[in-house]
Parts: structure tokens; C-alpha cells; sequence
């Protein structure tokens, strides 16, 4: 389960001085517009002309019963919850209303098997705001869940090539995954990208929506001297293009990728492969470090 900004289900318990304000947005459009501007950080000008227009259609009457609810909760909220599968809590870092302690506790601390995560230069409305990160979170708690399903599984390396940390996050097809690889100052090289990318959480999210990108990948050989890692590997695409590269990997002392090369061929798959990632990556990273097809 991902909650997305929640109010505790006990209720956000404001006072009444403080409610009286969102009370009276019933058929305002223009106050819910600034209200919607003041709790967020990037709002899409159109998403938010076409809340306004529906916002508008709300009675008053409606939209104090709706604050009510949110604001008095329900009993339930009081006892732990009955979800024992794993959750994902998503806040925006900017969101001055669900702030990291609400949610510590009052949301996470009612699930056995909960985490949170939050979503950098967003406010009140993460889906909305920077949609391509939220999406990028729900698929690591969907592969977390139910393991490898789009590329070779466990099957990703050939014989003389070592299984390790690096080969197993393309298995996994998680951010998740290459995090747990990656040193916190490491940084991204590669043909598929205009400009490095530099820090674990950034090269992690890349590496991440990178290995949905492929079908099928298979590391073929490996050559080690010193801290560099080298490994040749053959893909296929999402649309079926077939490519195949070198890694570079440059450990630390502690195994720790601080540097990563990825060199992709041939030169049309490359591109592809580099407009595809951008395009998976917006609102997380520049769209300007990609090729455009």
C-alpha cells in the first residue's frame, strides 16, 4: 500500500480557528487556487486552472462536512492498523500541512511493515508535482513485493561472471537495489548521458529506472584489476532494439561503487536508450541531460 499525504485516519485534529478557513472554500475558485499555490511548491498551472473550475462546483455545505471529516477522523485511527502488508508513506518535503512528524506518529507507527519516503521540491500534492518520482517509488515497493518479473531474474549473468551486488540490482529492478551498492558520493558517467550524475539517491533513481528499460540483459564476460570492476553485457530494449556495452565500476574501500561508466552501442540504440530514461525520469532529473528523440 502507498498513502500519499495522508491525514491520520484518527483525524488531523486542527482547532476550530484554524478550519474556518478551509470551511469557507466551498464555490470559491480563486481561494482554492491560492490555497492549492500556498501548500505547494509546483503546482502544473493547467492542473490547477482545472481543480479550480471543479472546485468551484462544490456547495459550501459540502465542503465543511468534508473538512470535518478529514479533521475529526474516524476511532479506528486510535488502534493499530489491520494492513500487515509492507507501505510506503509519501510526503512531500515542501508540505507544510502533513509535516514528518504527523506522519511519524500518527500514520507510521499504526503499520508493523511501514516506511517513508519523501519527495524532494514538492508540497501538499507529490503526485501532481513531481508525478515521474512518485511513480518511480511505486515501482520499487511493487518490485520489493513481488520480486524480479521484467528482465532475465536471477539468470542475468553467464558463466565466469560474477554474481554481486551491481548484477543483482539489475535483477531486481530496483532503486532500492542500487543503493545498497553505491557510495554517497558516487558518480554516473555514461553515453546515454549528456552530463554526469553525481550522489547516491540521484544515481540510484537513475540505475533504477535504467534497468526497467530492458527486456532482457545479460552480463557475458568480466575483467577485475584493483578496485575497477569491467563487464560486457548484452540487451534488448522495451521496443525490442538489441544493444550492448561495458561497464566500468571503481569500488572504495569499504566495496562501494564512487565511480560508474556505462558506454552503450550501437549509436541508435544509445539514443533511444537515453530519450527513453529522460522521459521516465521527469521531475526527477533535468530532461535536459538526455537525448530528445
Amino acid at each position: 500500500m502507498v498513502l500519499v499525504a495522508p491525514v491520520p485516519l484518527a483525524g488531523a485534529r486542527l482547532p476550530a480557528d484554524a478550519l474556518a478557513s478551509f470551511k469557507a472554500l466551498g464555490g470559491d475558485a480563486d481561494a482554492q487556487r491560492a490555497v492549492r499555490s500556498r501548500l505547494s511548491d509546483a503546482f502544473p498551472p493547467a492542473e490547477l486552472d482545472r481543480l479550480a473550475a471543479a472546485g468551484k462546483r462544490i456547495t459550501a455545505e459540502a465542503c465543511s462536512a468534508t473538512v470535518d471529516a478529514w479533521n475529526d477522523g474516524d476511532p479506528a485511527g486510535a488502534a493499530p492498523s489491520e494492513v500487515t502488508a509492507p507501505v510506503v508513506v509519501l510526503r512531500g518535503g515542501r508540505d507544510p500541512f502533513i509535516t514528518a512528524e504527523l506522519l511519524d506518529t500518527h500514520v507510521l507507527a499504526r503499520f508493523p511493515h511501514a516506511s517513508a519516503a519523501t519527495v524532494a521540491d514538492a508540497g501538499h500534492w507529490p503526485h501532481v508535482e513531481r508525478p515521474g518520482t512518485v511513480v518511480a517509488y511505486l515501482d520499487e515497493l511493487v518490485d520489493r513485493v513481488s520480486g524480479p518479473t521484467r528482465g532475465s531474474g536471477g539468470g542475468n549473468t553467464a558463466h565466469g561472471v560474477s554474481e554481486q551486488g551491481w548484477t543483482r540490482a539489475f535483477a531486481r529492478h530496483s532503486a532500492t537495489a542500487f543503493t545498497e551498492a553505491l557510495a554517497p558520493d558516487v558518480v554516473l558517467r555514461a553515453s546515454v548521458l549528456r552530463t554526469p550524475v553525481e550522489g547516491r539517491d540521484e544515481v540510484a533513481a537513475v540505475m533504477g529506472a535504467a534497468s526497467g528499460i530492458y527486456t532482457s540483459l545479460v552480463f557475458t564476460h568480466e575483467a577485475r584489476h584493483g578496485a575497477r570492476t569491467y563487464l560486457e553485457w548484452d540487451a534488448t530494449l522495451h521496443d525490442g532494439t538489441e544493444v550492448s556495452g561495458v561497464t566500468r565500476l571503481v569500488a572504495d574501500e569499504d566495496g562501494r561503487h564512487v565511480e560508474i561508466a556505462i558506454h552503450h552501442r550501437p549509436l541508435d540504440g544509445a539514443l533511444r536508450f537515453s530519450d527513453e530514461l529522460g522521459r521516465r525520469l521527469e521531475g526527477r532529473i533535468e530532461r535536459d541531460r538526455f537525448h530528445r528523440a
